[in-house]
């Protein structure tokens, strides 16, 4: 899925334009213009007159000076979605984070949108070593976005800050895991749980049952689980996540764009230990 780099200049390059569009009748279609790759004429979108796109060489140019201005981050892989809807990288922290013996690595995924229905994101995860588990540290800030607009060409330090603060996000999380994996959790405690992620309906098909008692399942079975904390619940459904479906491209843009069910699951767990 992901295309190692050693660095920024790996990544494949094209050119994005935006172009007036037309009706059948070849007559402007007023405010309305066409996104498209310059090289393969793919279709990406329809915007309106205020749209900027931000070429892909000017945000790597952006987030090159980011990296180097921050230790420990490195340019590890890129994947590209939909033609080149959107192109997304993936930094790592050379330094990982760890509980013990549990380790995790830190990673920044930078999406660049190409569709006109979104910002360019900024977007710090953690993925357990024990099981490969990813967890998406997202958050709903507007720091998260890089807007396509005429303001973007002085947006560097902007685009450092942010960066900085992902760092941050994710150095900060060994502080979420202490705290869950100091907290006692039971196995009925874990029933609820589910119940909370996946509810109980009337005439519910096999497959949410067998989704809540799979999610039971992995609380004390999942890799480096023991059934007894509720770092090992959290993490039951980081697994059940990360291993249960086919992992694509469109799936992590999909996650990575606030769709992940770990952050309902994380959402939900903090309600139910009542933290604030």
């Amino acid at each position: 899925m992901f295309i190692p780099i050693d660095s920024l200049e790996d990544v494949e390059k094209f050119k994005v334009v935006k172009e007036q569009l037309y009706d059948i009748n070849g007559r402007d279609v007023p405010g309305a213009f066409t996104i498209r790759r310059e090289d393969t004429e793919v279709h990406f979108g329809t915007v309106g007159p205020r749209y900027v796109p931000i070429q892909l060489d000017d945000m790597l140019s952006i987030l090159n000076v980011a990296t180097d201005r921050i230790d420990g981050l490195e340019y590890d892989s890129y994947t590209v979605v939909g033609n080149g809807k959107r192109v997304v990288l993936k930094s790592v922290l050379t330094e990982g984070i760890a509980m013990g013996d549990d380790k995790l690595d830190g990673l920044i995924y930078t999406v660049i949108d190409n569709t006109g229905a979104g910002s360019n994101k900024i977007i710090p995860s953690t993925v357990r070593i024990y099981c490969d588990n990813a967890f998406h540290l997202i958050e709903k800030r507007s720091a998260d976005t890089i807007r396509h607009s005429r303001g973007f060409a002085t947006s560097v330090d902007d685009i450092v800050k942010r960066v900085v603060a992902d760092v941050d996000t994710i150095q900060r999380f060994p502080r979420t895991m202490e705290r869950l994996h100091d907290t006692k959790f039971t196995k009925n405690q874990m029933s609820k749980y589910s119940q909370m992620l996946v509810p109980v309906e009337e005439d519910e098909s096999a497959q949410r049952g067998n989704k809540r008692e799979e999610l039971v399942r992995l609380f004390s079975e999942g890799r480096g689980n023991a059934g007894e904390t509720a770092w090992d619940a959290f993490n039951a459904v980081t697994e059940y996540e990360s291993s249960s479906k086919r992992k694509s491209p469109e799936k992590l843009v999909r996650q990575l764009m606030g769709g992940a069910f770990s952050r309902q699951a994380f959402n939900s767990l903090k309600q139910m230990l009542k933290w604030s």
